[in-house]
């Protein structure tokens, strides 16, 4: 939803609205609340903060939620200037001037503080409430010294936004919640949290929240959720309690859970990032931190912890994978060390780096029925120089609706160059229609480990709907079909993603950039947060690196990761930079490079930077083409890179590639044909994984 059908939405005649509720007070469902009490809810808001009219107000947030339509409500209502931009997780990075009043995420302002000028922005807000998640210990810290008012916010769709705010910084600052003076609260038998907020909920409202209420039965505080409580040996432990004294003392990523004991009824239970030789040390860890009852009795290695698809931990998903490795044995040894195998939840499989060793390399051969008629013979002895190239280390296999031209045509050039006939061997031709030619994103992208490979079909709509792609989109399941590429089938077109716009280190973190994966006709109207956790779980990724700056002028991709970034071995990342402060381009390529530096390796040490150079711009027809030497192919062997015909800067980028892949052949390849098409030699291209053998 954008603003525009919001708006209209809220001028028709009808006295409710739709929205989403969370799931805190049941399952998550659709309900229609009053305008009116949207309206009151907005006007507690700005009476407790003493917003005025004409104060601007950030909205950052999705409309389809009822954060982001509360800050429209509240700006209606109360006569606030709202400033409007795209959700994503650098809301400030546009911003020049700070607003009056903004409503974040915790993940937004964590990201907005890696940059010094969204730090300088964020600490000049003159109100900041942050919601829809818990505030890290780490992060509230580094608010408690901002000059201006920082809040912490309760409440949920049904009570339309927040009901109470808590001070984080200055001298009120508080670990209580205070609500609004038309709010009142009680617990319940179970010591949920009970809200009476007549003017914006027609009914009392019991959480699952359970809570504490101060001595005035004015202030709270929330301890856990009623659903998350371990029952063991009589005593009631909750999770959010042992999460949150351990917080500052394990180093790993770590969820609390709870497994069924024969002795006790429940057990504390520890699931953990890493492997078995962590368990002992976690152990020693809870024995000093934690009451005696709550160090748990069971440690667990996953490859990864489960969580929503709003970042919240997983507790359901989490509860049913410490009982598959406990397999409810509940008089086991105090400490117990378990791997999820690939049996159950396929935790084995991973996105290999293009470094590692490769099957196949696949080009989609470009024709007079594409964007190429106007230049096919130059593009196809571009693409006939990356099939010699292929065909000489691994197996090479060309789509192409005209398979016996093709075929010709490179065999031909084998000829020329006396090529052997391993090059023949490895050239497999297939018979399949298709739009363009761009592979890399149309490509499957394939997941190995245990032995299995899992070939992952991504729904391909050129690039959120600016090309025609349904052919593009069928080659994938066409080359299946025809036994031409094996593995375990997955279709996955209910998602659209591309594999130009993804890099893996083979180690379980994916760089993406928000540019794209957050653009128009993608996948909205998910957002950041869902996009994240389905990218975590269907590439099996342990986290994701978001790139926020760095959209090449003339990409129709919204700024792919291959024309911008790139992971190389020894947690080495190359990177495009720009030394003319004239160029359109510098300022948003300074700041990625800014924003690389913040970046660690999931151990906590710094990348190794490579700065590649910048192509001296290029034009065709008045338009400028986003020429970038990031964007070359890792094959077996060697690497080949684009070359743009100016021979300084093509030798300096093949240097640069030379320190990142030393044991490599670096090849260039010309690619001024491709280029013309806004794409480069990466784009072109799909490779395919060797299988990882079981040991």
């Amino acid at each position: 939803m954008n603003i525009e059908d919001f708006i209209n939405d809220w001028n028709s005649t009808s006295p409710t609205i739709e929205v989403k509720t969370s799931g805190s007070t049941g399952l998550p469902k659709t309900i229609r609340v009053e305008k009116s009490r949207m309206m009151a809810s907005a006007q507690n808001t700005c009476r407790f903060l003493h917003l005025r009219e004409g104060d601007t107000a950030l909205l950052c947030m999705p409309l389809d939620f009822i954060a982001g339509k509360m800050m429209v409500v509240r700006a209606l209502t109360c006569g606030l200037k709202l400033i409007n931009v795209p959700p994503s997780s650098h809301p400030l990075k546009n911003i020049d001037k700070a607003p009056d009043f903004a409503a974040m995420v915790p993940l937004q302002v964590y990201n907005s503080l890696s940059t010094t000028h969204e730090t300088d922005i964020l600490k000049h807000i003159r109100h900041l409430i942050i919601g829809g998640g818990a505030i890290d210990t780490s992060l509230e810290n580094k608010l408690k010294e901002f000059p201006h008012a920082v809040w912490s916010t309760y409440g949920m769709t049904e009570t339309l936004s927040h009901i109470a705010l808590r001070r984080i910084n200055g001298p009120d600052a508080s670990s209580w919640y205070t609500p609004f003076d038309n709010v009142s609260i009680c617990l319940n038998h179970e010591g949920c949290l009970v809200i009476d907020a007549p003017e914006v909920c027609p009914q009392r409202l019991t959480t699952n929240d359970i809570a504490v209420i101060d001595s005035d039965g004015r202030r709270f505080q929330i301890v856990g959720r009623k659903d998350n409580v371990v029952c063991s040996g009589g005593l009631k432990i909750h999770i959010e309690e042992v999460e949150a004294k351990l917080k500052d003392f394990v180093s790993v990523p770590f969820l609390i859970t709870k497994t069924a004991d024969r002795r006790l009824g429940q057990a504390v239970t520890m699931l953990y990032e890493g492997d078995s030789s962590t368990a002992s040390l976690l152990e020693e860890t809870c024995r000093k931190t934690l009451p005696r009852h709550w160090v748990p009795r069971h440690f667990l290695a996953v490859t990864r912890l489960p969580f929503t698809a709003t970042g919240k931990p997983a507790r359901a998903e989490a509860e049913q994978m410490a009982n598959q490795l406990t397999n409810n044995k509940t008089l086991q040894p105090y400490m117990e060390i378990n791997t999820i195998s690939s049996d159950n939840l396929s935790d084995k499989l991973r996105l290999p780096a293009e470094w590692e060793r490769q099957k196949a390399v696949q080009l989609t051969w470009p024709h007079a029925d594409t964007d190429w008629k106007d230049t096919l013979d130059d593009i196809t002895k571009t693409y006939v120089e990356m099939a010699v190239e292929i065909a000489k280390r691994e197996k090479l296999i060309v789509v192409t609706p005209h398979p016996d031209e093709v075929r010709a045509i490179i065999e031909d050039e084998f000829k020329k160059r006396e090529l052997g006939e391993k090059a023949y061997e490895n050239l497999r031709i297939v018979k399949i229609d298709s739009d363009d030619t761009w592979a890399r994103d149309h490509g499957f992208i394939s997941l190995t480990g245990d032995g299995q490979t899992e070939l992952l079909d991504f729904k391909f709509n050129g690039w959120g709907g600016k090309f025609e792609a349904e052919k593009d989109n069928l080659i994938n399941r066409q080359l299946h079909k025809k036994g031409i590429i094996r593995g375990n089938y997955r279709d996955c077109n209910d998602f659209v993603l591309e594999g130009g716009s993804i890099e893996s280190d083979g180690d379980g973190t994916i760089f993406t950039t928000s540019g794209c994966l957050l653009a128009p006709g993608r996948n909205q109207p998910m957002t950041q947060d869902e996009i994240e956790q389905t990218l975590l779980q269907r590439l099996h990724a342990k986290r994701i690196q978001w790139i926020d700056y760095g959209n090449l002028i003339g990409d129709d991709t919204d700024g792919h990761i291959d024309t911008l970034v790139r992971i190389a071995p020894a947690d080495t990342l190359l990177y495009v930079g720009c030394d003319d402060e004239n160029d359109p381009q510098y300022a948003e390529l300074k700041k990625m490079e800014e924003q690389l530096r913040t970046f660690t390796t999931r151990t906590g040490r710094c990348y190794r930077l490579l700065r590649l150079p910048m192509p001296r711009p290029i034009y065709r027809d008045g338009e400028r083409l986003p020429a970038t030497y990031a964007n070359f192919l890792v094959i077996n062997d060697a690497v080949l890179y684009p070359t743009y015909g100016q021979p300084d800067l093509d030798d300096e980028a093949a240097q640069t590639i030379s320190d990142a892949f030393p044991d490599r052949d670096i090849i260039g390849i010309d690619c001024q044909s491709v280029i013309v098409q806004h794409g480069s030699l990466h784009c072109c291209t799909m490779q395919f994984p060797k299988e990882i053998k079981k040991t």
